[in-house]
C-alpha cells in the first residue's frame, strides 16, 4: 500500500468496484447466447478478485475461514485440494501457519465430519524470542 500510495479504504472500494464490475459482466453475459466454458471462466476471474489469489487456490479458498493467506500456507504445506484436506490427519493440519484448533474445527464441520479430539501444539508467538529459540 505505501509502494502505490494509497489507504486501505481506498482498495476495498476498488475491489469492490471490480467485484460489482464482474457481476454485472456475467449478468450481461447470460443475456446473450453464453457458453458455459466462458461463463464458468469469468465466474472464475470473478473469485479470483474478490479473494486475491491465483488459480490453484481458488477451491481452497471456497472452505470455511479460509482466505488467500490461509489457503497459500495450506497450498505451501502440500494441501493443494479439499480432497488432500479431507485425507488429511488433524495433526498434520494443525502445523500448517494460522490454521488453529477453532478454524480446523469449522472445516470439518463443512463436511459433515465430527473431529476427533486433539490436542493443539502451543505454538511461538510471532516476533517473540519464543520463535527464536525453537
Amino acid at each position: 500500500l505505501e509502494t502505490y500510495d494509497i489507504d486501505t479504504g481506498d482498495l476495498y472500494r476498488i475491489l469492490e468496484l471490480a467485484d460489482w464490475l464482474m457481476y454485472s459482466l456475467i449478468e450481461l453475459y447470460k443475456l446473450s447466447s453464453p457458453k458455459r466454458e466462458v461463463l464458468d471462466f469469468l465466474n472464475r476471474l470473478r473469485l479470483r478478485v474478490k479473494y486475491g489469489v491465483r488459480e490453484e487456490l481458488l477451491e481452497l479458498t471456497s472452505l470455511p475461514m479460509i482466505g488467500r493467506k490461509r489457503a497459500r500456507a495450506l497450498y505451501n504445506a502440500g494441501f493443494k485440494s479439499v480432497e488432500d484436506i479431507i485425507k488429511a490427519k488433524p495433526s498434520e493440519l494443525l502445523k500448517v501457519e494460522g490454521v488453529g484448533a477453532g478454524i480446523l474445527e469449522k472445516i470439518y464441520q463443512h463436511f459433515g465430519i465430527e473431529l476427533p479430539k486433539i490436542k493443539e501444539k502451543k505454538k511461538a508467538r510471532r516476533g517473540t524470542l519464543d520463535e527464536f529459540f525453537k
